[in-house]
């Protein structure tokens, strides 16, 4: 503990790599003088923050306030609300705002996600949650995988659109409206083995006849089948190709229609 710390301190940070004043100050919605008042050594510059060492950031009847967020949106085009607990894993998607009081196993259980994955998706609450911050937002989802799909056939040209599959949905259709030569996935993403599955369908809407799987994985460039000119949808999802129903021998699919869809 930093010494000359306010005696009628209630609420405590533990400083890790990167930490700041400003970032602190955000996370627990006080202002730059409520934390300098309550921890005198440190200077105004604020380049003298001890790596491991506790910060008051609360005292009975101080007044805060949670800073209003500002949205950010990564490459997995969700966006990440502000302010945020540092060091948040960049694909996640789905938030919960901090409370006092709030632990890291309550909130994993009350979103149904394990105490090891809330950890692992906000490293710096550390393995006691010693280091979780009130009045910023937590990560409590992440997606499956976010894919991109492209006009030409070497992932260049017009991105026709871009589509995340959250780790509890099975899956997604992408119309292609005849204008998708290829996909990519952005490298981030928790797919088993890293395995996205794509089948191909004859129709908007993913029916219509059904030509088969093919596999893609994260930050991998795939060419479409017949380079997007017979069918008209895509339907993609996390599997991996050894457990699909063709490798098994339990279903098969239609052949290859002789003139284009498209």
């Amino acid at each position: 503990m930093q010494p000359g710390l306010v005696p009628n301190r209630d609420k405590f940070y533990l400083v890790s790599s990167g930490g700041q004043c400003g970032s602190i100050e955000a996370g627990f919605g006080v202002s730059s003088a409520q934390f300098y008042a309550w921890n005198p050594s440190i200077n105004t510059q604020c380049t003298n923050l001890w790596l491991g060492y506790w910060y008051c950031v609360d005292v009975p009847g101080a007044v805060t306030m949670p800073p209003t967020p500002t949205p950010t949106k990564p490459a997995n085009s969700i966006e990440t609300p502000q302010p945020k607990q540092p060091n948040m894993v960049s694909y996640c998607s789905r938030f919960k705002w901090m409370n006092s009081g709030d632990t890291c196993a309550n909130i994993a259980a009350q979103n149904g996600i394990s105490l090891a994955d809330f950890i692992k998706w906000n490293p710096d609450v550390g393995n006691n949650c010693q280091g979780l911050w009130a009045n910023a937002y937590a990560c409590v989802g992440v997606v499956g995988f976010t894919l991109s799909t492209y006009y030409y056939i070497d992932c260049t040209g017009d991105v026709h659109n871009t589509q995340s599959v959250q780790m509890h949905e099975e899956g997604a259709c992408i119309n292609t409206d005849c204008r998708v030569g290829s996909v990519k996935a952005i490298p981030q993403g928790i797919c088993p083995d890293g395995q996205i599955q794509i089948s191909y369908w004859e129709q908007p809407g993913c029916t219509g006849k059904w030509f088969g799987y093919e596999y893609t994985s994260r930050d991998t460039c795939r060419e479409m089948w017949t380079e997007g000119w017979k069918f008209k949808s895509l339907y993609v999802r996390c599997a991996s190709e050894k457990d699909d129903c063709v490798s098994k021998g339990a279903c098969t699919f239609d052949p290859e229609p002789t003139n284009n869809v498209c």
